[in-house]
């Protein structure tokens, strides 16, 4: 076999040397990949992080839904890490409403080991939710003009649901439909949108069920008007056996009509003042209302109205305390002792009653021994009144013990 030319170069043509490079390019390659596969290496896997312990009445709001971790391990375990192989956690458990920063904990699997996590804690909020139910108000842009009042108004629905964080919902003053005179004075039924204004009067963006009502008003000439309600001036007090149960005006409202701005200052009408004093049952009268109302308000309508006062009997209680408790009835034994030998009572009745209870005891306690052949047991006490009208109210205690007294 030649392995030189005559001119001393190696015969590179050679079969054999060309196969013993191949062999050592294979076995370089070889000691190349599988010498540095037990060596670590990093890797950035995006996760989902999940939120533990939710309380059922709260939402939670972040922007960490997703973050970044950073991990350190061997190639080829890295090489077949996936995201769905690493768990981010945030544990809530007895949190309440407010707002929160709380570290997120990472779970990785074998040896891999955590290097970094971007961010490493979660901003988040959480918010009860609840519900309001309020009426719906027509609010005119501008108010009316003078001389025209809006009759036969009709909304449906009248009332509106609005759903959102209790915070937001707290701050709601009134739902209001803003119709336009335009609209008005074409006389069409008219679906208009709810705003919600907030007690300071800024509009707040919040969605309510449903979103838009129906109006049908009629604009006509006239001045406005105002149902306000009416209250029931009195003085004195009734019987002492007595106090007042209730007073019941009819009607309990009444309409007034004038220009707007003097309408807005009257809340209330009043009426005659009623004397109570002696007052021992129920009584109705007509009284009339007081007409000092703003310039340019009237009423309309009748001008008085009937009252119905009713009473009911006043009561009080008192207690006697230490009352000795007797024994009664027919025994085999020639005698009982009682354990506890006192109890206190509360009695109830009409004031006065009460009041004019002497110094003799109205009432009787005893327990009755009548065929109990046990030399002990306990039993309950009774308790009878002397005069009419008491009620018992409690017995303390309400059962006590007896023993046989045996020679």
């Amino acid at each position: 076999m030649v392995f030189f030319k005559k001119d001393g170069d190696v015969f590179l043509g050679s079969k054999i040397l060309l196969q013993v490079f191949s062999v050592f390019i294979a076995v370089s390659l070889w000691l190349f990949v599988n010498g540095d596969s037990g060596s670590d290496t990093e890797k950035e896997l995006p996760c989902e992080v999940h939120f533990l312990n939710l309380s059922s009445e709260l939402t939670l709001k972040t922007n960490e839904n997703v973050i970044d971790v950073g991990v350190l391990g061997p190639i080829d375990v890295l090489a077949d890490l996936a995201p769905r192989d690493i768990l981010c956690e945030v544990d809530i458990r007895g949190l309440g409403p407010g707002k929160y920063r709380l570290p997120i904990k990472v779970i990785l699997p074998g040896v891999v080991q955590l290097k970094y996590v971007r961010p490493a804690h979660a901003e988040i909020s959480l918010v009860r939710y609840g519900e309001r139910v309020l009426p719906v108000h027509i609010s005119i842009p501008g108010g009316l003009p003078v001389g025209l009042l809006m009759d036969s108004v009709e909304l449906s629905p009248k009332e509106i649901t609005v759903k959102g964080p209790e915070e937001s919902l707290s701050s709601i003053g009134e739902a209001v439909v803003q119709p336009s005179i335009e609209e008005l004075q074409k006389g069409e039924r008219l679906i208009l949108p709810v705003k919600l204004i907030k007690s300071d009067g800024t509009e707040l963006s919040m969605s309510s069920e449903p979103s838009e009502v129906g109006l049908s008003a009629v604009l006509r000439k006239g001045l406005p008007r105002k149902r306000v309600p009416v209250e029931v001036s009195v003085s004195g007090k009734p019987d002492a056996n007595f106090e007042v149960a209730s007073i019941v005006a009819s009607p309990s409202f009444v309409e007034i009509e004038g220009p707007e701005k003097a309408l807005s200052s009257v809340e209330k009408v009043g009426t005659e003042t009623i004397d109570l004093t002696d007052f021992d049952q129920d009584r109705s009268m007509m009284l009339p209302l007081r007409t000092s109302l703003p310039e340019g308000v009237q009423f309309l309508g009748d001008t008085s109205i009937s009252v119905n006062v009713s009473l009911r009997a006043k009561t009080s209680t008192r207690l006697f305390a230490r009352i000795p408790v007797e024994t009664r009835g027919r025994s085999v034994y020639p005698g009982w002792t009682v354990s506890p030998q006192t109890v206190d009572v509360r009695v109830e009745g009409a004031a006065g009653l009460v009041e004019s209870i002497s110094a003799d005891l109205p009432i009787q306690v005893y327990v009755d021994v009548t065929n109990i052949v046990s030399r002990q047991l306990r039993v309950p006490v009774t308790v009878k009144t002397k005069v009419k009208g008491l009620k018992v109210v409690t017995v303390d205690p309400e059962r006590v013990t007896v023993r046989a007294k045996v020679d």
